[in-house]
């Protein structure tokens, strides 16, 4: 019960930062989007809003799932109050569980409401997103829960901006794991113009650079809405397991950093 207690009051302290203007933004950028849709046809503007709408969400969804996650560990330490948690019977793990949970309730508070936006604006445009479109948002979820998870692993050892930083740095490299992989064979191709051991070395260095950081392509899947192909139930439960293998590895490390963690 206390983990829901924390949990509470991390999504409390996130409603006070003021993080649900992220969703007047979203609304704002829709309308300015909708004036240019008048001149295609139904079928593409239906198109191009999901597109804008799952790209959009991905953005602000990001911003926020990391901002939060990186600060509210941080605050708690800089505010003296994680002196006070901690003399309570609360397990370290169950600190950090909670604070995660009052993240990703914030998350899936948002998104609940910008596709609840993009469903309006859908049907001001004469078109319907279905069912597709919410599969593609869970999908999503499925990714920012995992981007929280790996900024609370951050801030157990790092400060908040390092923190957010590398947590954006290991987003980005996760959606280059094709263009990582294309040069691996790119080396073994010109292999015979490369010395073998240097060959072995960069080869390999690459690949565990690569294998490092979770491939966040597993989670795309605007596609298949666009191209109004049905979501099967198999990805997503794929990408369900992907996120959750990750997610138990962030959450191990950074139970076991905070476990030891000295707090002056």
């Amino acid at each position: 019960m206390r983990i829901i207690g924390i949990a509470k009051y991390t999504f409390k302290e996130a409603s006070r930062k003021k993080i649900f203007f992220v969703v007047g933004l979203f609304f704002l950028i829709l309308m300015v989007c909708s004036q240019f849709m008048e001149v295609i046809s139904p079928e593409d503007r239906i198109k191009l809003m999901v597109r804008l709408s799952i790209a959009g969400m991905t953005l602000f969804g990001l911003i926020s799932a990391v901002f939060l996650a990186a600060t509210s560990l941080p605050k708690e330490v800089e505010n003296k109050q994680i002196y006070t948690t901690m003399t309570k019977p609360l397990s370290r793990w169950g600190f950090l569980l909670g604070k995660a949970i009052g993240v990703i309730s914030v998350i899936a508070l948002l998104l609940f409401i910008m596709a609840g936006l993009c469903m309006i604006f859908a049907y001001f445009v004469e078109g319907s997103i279905g069912l597709n479109f919410f599969k593609a948002v869970m999908m999503l979820f499925f990714k920012l829960t995992l981007m929280v998870f790996i900024t609370v692993m951050g801030t157990t050892f790092l400060s908040f901006s390092v923190s957010a930083i590398l947590s954006l740095f290991i987003f980005f490299v996760g959606h280059m794991t094709e263009l990582l992989e294309d040069i691996v064979k790119l080396i073994a191709l010109r292999g015979e113009e490369i010395p073998g051991l240097w060959e072995r070395m960069v080869r390999a260095s690459i690949e565990l650079f690569a294998r490092a950081f979770p491939d966040f392509r597993v989670f795309s899947a605007s596609d298949f809405v666009i191209n109004q192909i049905a979501i099967p139930f198999l990805y997503m439960r794929n990408a369900f397991f992907y996120a959750l293998i990750y997610i138990l590895i962030s959450f191990a490390i950074a139970s076991l950093v905070f476990k030891h963690r000295q707090f002056t």
